[in-house]
């Protein structure tokens, strides 16, 4: 089996997709984060730990900086209420 460098893949990644592994990994886990603000109550806590993050903080900042809103803004924002 042959080993393949994660340096090639992060080129091939970028070149392709316009991301690094770890950008796309990031993207992908906020926006489950976005869709589980949006639709469950669990806490930011919980979201942010389901998501993969080890520090609430640092996935506050994250969220913040991606969708302009901190994640229970966003959530007062734009979550409809039945």
């Amino acid at each position: 089996m042959e080993v393949i460098d994660y340096n090639y893949i992060t080129r091939c990644m970028k070149s392709v997709f316009g991301q690094t592994p770890m950008e796309y990994l990031m993207e992908l886990r906020l926006e489950q984060a976005r869709l589980l603000l949006l639709k469950t109550d669990w806490p930011v806590s919980e979201i942010s730990a389901s998501v993969g993050f080890e520090h609430v903080p640092y996935f506050t900042t994250r969220f913040t900086r991606a969708h302009g809103l901190a994640p229970t803004r966003f959530r007062d924002r734009y979550r409809t209420h039945f």
